[in-house]
């Protein structure tokens, strides 16, 4: 659970996201188009970093790495906190260092718990919390923003940051250039301890493995599949409240739902952590996919609030249970976490093209082709999971 308030420290921009934005645009006076291009900043950088992380991962002490992603969010969130102050473009610079950061941190936390002895479940406990976190943040931060501001959320992200820093030693310390779990502690050990990190690694084909490991079919897969269900969920969530104002329900009621769906998304996660892997991976990621992919489709016949309602819990109870499944395959991939670390570049970039694929598919007042497109795209993952997991299966006993 430290490794998970850490991890959630690296995300808090992205769980009160809409926060954010809507104080680019009403305080600082900040066009869409600018609002939305400083939020694709910080996503950039987290791509980015995510994908230098996963080749090099293997050779680097997740606490030190943590500790640098700490302390650069610290900084950049400093500087964002002046952004009335500042030229756009060194917002927007901040910003993307502020993503990179925060993408080191979060590549941290997700190594480690691809070492832990039930990934499954260390997933779900994180994914609980940032729902949880999320949660709280859009319920207490709106009645406080014309008092907080832009500069008042940005220095909490900072300070947090700084806080985050007594919370480093419960991530594993050294190279996990052969973390393994362990049966009775919570992290496996690793072969060389922090005094060890200058000397070669005993194994000079390190990096070659990594390499393997990432482009090998079954991880690019499984990649491609966890990207596509985030995407999907991205911009499910992009316009679910827009859809909500097309069937005329009252900002109470789209608040009541949006709030509630983000409430339930926590026992969806933490089912996880009960389940674990005793149905395997495809049928829990199948059945929520698929429960997913109906509500949608309701969604195209919907016309009043109960059913809004509805829609709306269940597919974050679904994002929510789906997604520490994704993780879990990924580590199953490579316990020491470059496949895991990999697959923050494929929810990066989720980020970008989830959104905007679903903006393309909009027409005025006409939601039908971007739902139809959405369950296109769950179909789809199920389709490329069953592969995945069946390929596994052929080469470990484990049930997948």
């Amino acid at each position: 659970m430290l490794a998970s308030i850490l991890g959630c420290i690296s995300l808090l921009g992205l769980l009160v996201l809409p926060l954010v934005v809507g104080g680019w645009v009403d305080e600082l006076g900040y066009s869409e188009r600018d609002a939305g291009l400083l939020s694709s900043a910080s996503f950039l950088g987290a791509a980015g970093m995510a994908l230098v992380l996963a080749f090099r991962i293997h050779h680097l002490d997740l606490r030190r790495l943590a500790g640098a992603g700490l302390l650069g969010m610290a900084l950049a969130d400093g500087i964002s906190a002046g952004a009335a102050q500042l030229p756009l473009a060194v917002v927007i610079g901040a910003r993307f260092v502020s993503g990179a950061a925060s993408g080191a941190l979060y590549g941290a936390v997700m190594a480690a718990f691809a070492a832990h002895r039930r990934p499954d479940r260390s997933y779900g406990a994180f994914m609980a919390l940032q729902f949880a976190v999320s949660a709280a943040g859009l319920y207490l931060l709106p009645p406080l923003m014309p008092t907080l501001g832009v500069t008042g959320v940005f220095t909490g992200f900072a300070v947090a940051a700084v806080l985050g820093l007594a919370l480093l030693p419960s991530l594993p310390g050294g190279r996990q250039r052969q973390a393994e779990p362990t049966q009775s502690g919570d992290f496996g050990s690793t072969s060389e301890d922090v005094s060890e990190v200058g000397n070669p690694p005993v194994n000079a084909s390190v990096r070659s493995v990594e390499w393997r490991l990432i482009l090998a079919p079954t991880a690019l897969l499984c990649l491609l599949a966890y990207g596509s269900f985030e995407a999907a969920a991205m911009g499910q969530f992009a316009y679910i409240e827009r859809i909500g104002v097309h069937l005329g329900l009252t900002p109470e009621q789209l608040g009541l739902s949006l709030g509630f769906a983000s409430l339930v998304g926590i026992p969806g996660a933490l089912a996880v952590t009960f389940l674990g892997n005793r149905f395997g991976y495809f049928l829990p990621i199948a059945g929520a996919a698929t429960a997913q992919l109906l509500v949608m489709l309701w969604l195209l016949r919907a016309e009043d609030f109960a059913a809004y309602f509805v829609i709306a819990c269940v597919y974050s109870i679904g994002w929510a249970f789906v997604l520490p499944y994704f993780q879990a395959l990924c580590a199953r991939i490579d316990p020491r976490g470059s496949v895991v670390v990999a697959g923050g570049f494929a929810t990066g970039s989720a980020g970008f093209l989830g959104p905007a694929g679903a903006a393309l598919l909009v027409r005025p007042g006409d939601y039908s082709l971007m739902i139809g497109g959405i369950c296109a795209v769950l179909g789809f993952v199920i389709v490329v999971t069953f592969v995945v997991t069946r390929r596994l299966a052929m080469d470990k006993t484990a049930p997948v």
